[in-house]
């Protein structure tokens, strides 16, 4: 997640909560997700961000193989890439996971973490 994702999800879950002290902040070494704070306490990863971005985006294309082929003198690389389609109710879970987390945080202060 970049910079700019961040602040708009920090400021949309401020606003969907109605709670000024949620924070959102990137995980060190990780550009998937981010870490969800109430105060100065954790919450959680962010499912919610995977959840989305598997709903914006269903189709995921990866590399699966590179092959080097001399034809006719030629120097030829063939690529083929795989498809991975991310199920919507994958994408759905998440989001609900992520937003669950965040309100039963709020809810039931046992289930923080000291």
């Amino acid at each position: 997640m970049d910079v700019q994702e961040v602040k708009k999800l920090d400021a949309y879950l401020k606003k969907l909560f109605g709670n000024a002290r949620i924070r959102v902040v990137p995980r060190p070494k990780k550009e998937d997700s981010a870490e969800v704070y109430v105060g100065d306490e954790f919450v959680g990863v962010l499912f919610v961000v995977l959840g989305i971005a598997g709903l914006a985006h269903p189709n995921v294309v990866m590399p699966a193989k590179k092959q080097e082929l001399e034809i006719a003198g030629n120097k030829v690389i063939m690529e083929t890439r795989r498809v991975v389609e991310i199920p919507k109710i994958l994408g759905v879970l998440l989001v609900v996971a992520g937003g669950a987390i965040l309100f039963l945080s709020q809810v039931n202060p046992n289930l923080r973490r000291r």
